[in-house]
Order: structure tokens, then sequence, then C-alpha cells
């Protein structure tokens, strides 16, 4: 298994950052990695079917298709407060066994106007050597930058 992860700690109520995440019709404003995405849903709640388009860091596109498997909106868990959107990869790779991944963004916060994100990928199967991981981990670093930034000056 190979995992590619990024955290960034967000000035912002944790129902905005929620907001921001499953708003997807909004993502080419302000998302640089995710750049478009269809869904069966809106909000792209359990069992969605989406196609995202992500651009690489280079400039070139690509699109992948995704199943929502899990869909929790934040929800008071002890001290703090919780959310999870996680989708796995659907393609002909990952009927193979090539590749599977499965993507998790996790929202959480315990003091009123901060949220910690929390998002990474995990990748199994025989192919995962050939991933461009670099790329991927770019892409979720620039996308967890400008979440920071969409949620703490635009909303």
């Amino acid at each position: 298994m190979r995992r590619v992860e990024s955290k960034i700690v967000i000035k912002s109520d944790i129902d905005k950052v929620w907001q921001a995440m499953i708003s997807i019709q909004n993502y080419p404003d302000w998302n640089p990695f995710i750049i478009a995405v269809e869904s069966s849903k809106n909000p792209p709640t359990l069992g969605a079917q989406m196609e995202f388009t992500v651009r690489w860091k280079n400039g070139s596109i690509r699109k992948t298709k995704e199943v929502v498997n899990a869909f929790s909106p934040p929800k008071k868990i002890n001290s703090e407060q919780q959310g999870e959107w996680r989708y796995y990869f659907k393609s002909f790779l990952s009927t193979i066994g090539m590749v599977s991944a499965t993507r998790t963004q996790i929202i959480s916060s315990s003091q009123e106007g901060v949220t910690h994100y929390h998002t990474y990928e995990d990748f199994k199967g025989w192919g995962i050597w050939f991933l461009p991981i670099a790329n991927i981990k770019d892409g979720f670093e620039r996308q967890s930058k400008a979440l920071k930034e969409y949620c703490e000056q635009k909303l």
C-alpha cells in the first residue's frame, strides 16, 4: 500500500469548510487541482458517481471516476466535531486489481472558528509503483492550501 496525504489548519467554522468541500459546482472557482466535477447527485452523497477533472502541476489534464462510499456531515463526537467524505476509484484498472484507491477527507474541530483538514488516499495493487505519486501529493497540497484560502477569505 502507498499513501499520499496532506493536512492543514483552516481558521474557519467547520460547517463552512464542509460546505466548501461538498459544493463541487464551485470547485472551478477555487480548486487548482480538481478543476471540475460531474456527479450523479449534488451534493455528492453516499453512492454518488463522480467524474473528476484534475490538473497536474505541469498543466496536463486527467479524468477519474469515483464513487462516494462515506458521507458524514460534521457532528459532535465527545468534545469535538467531525465530518468525513470518502470515495473510491472506479475503473478498469481497479477491476483487474492493478490499482485500487480510496480518498478520504476528514475535518475536525474542537474550538470554534478552527478546523483541521486532513486528506489522504490509499493506493493498493500491483500497479501502484507506476502512479505519479509526486503529482498526486502536489495536487493534494495545492488543494489543501486553496481550501484554506477560500474558507478564510471568501466565505
